[in-house]
């Protein structure tokens, strides 16, 4: 396929993705570590006969919340791996970004008219930004035509 001008690491997908891999991974190694070693030093400080329901009640209480624990930095892994394996079929465009539509708080989305290679316009919208991300109103943009998807490489 064709050469990008930026590598994908110096993407602004690539960076976001990353960076909350990073800190959901780490949020819940924390975490588990905190609950099982609570559980641990409880666990040796309960009677022996209460040893199985204190077990049991834990694992009732601690499952939920091991489980999204697991999930999430697995699905922003997931959604990095996605775009490593796929940056090839994105075709890099410059375009002008609309005014931002405010999602909550301080995350942001943008209308983007992609002109497409038989000259036609077509209207997409974008992943939600945090808006510190977007510095200017030129993006360097990646399409992906199969899956009408839109990515911002960087800042022009």
């Amino acid at each position: 396929m064709e050469k990008h001008s930026c590598d994908i690491k110096e993407t602004i997908e690539y960076k976001v993705y990353s960076n909350r891999f990073k800190l959901m991974l780490s949020i819940s190694l924390i975490y588990f570590t905190v609950v099982i070693g609570s559980i641990v030093a409880l666990f040796c400080s309960v009677p022996l006969a209460y040893a199985f329901q204190f077990f049991l009640a834990c694992c009732v209480v601690y499952l939920p919340f091991f489980c999204i624990l697991i999930y999430l930095p697995i699905n922003w892994h997931k959604k990095r791996k996605f775009l490593i394996l796929n940056y090839n079929s994105y075709e890099e465009m410059e375009v002008s970004l609309s005014i931002p539509i405010n999602v909550r708080g301080s995350t942001v989305k943008y209308i983007i008219k992609i002109v497409l290679s038989d000259g036609s316009e077509q209207q997409i919208v974008s992943h939600i930004y945090n808006e510190t991300l977007i510095t200017s109103n030129r993006m360097l943009i990646g399409y992906n035509s199969k899956i009408k998807d839109v990515i911002f490489l960087k800042n022009i």
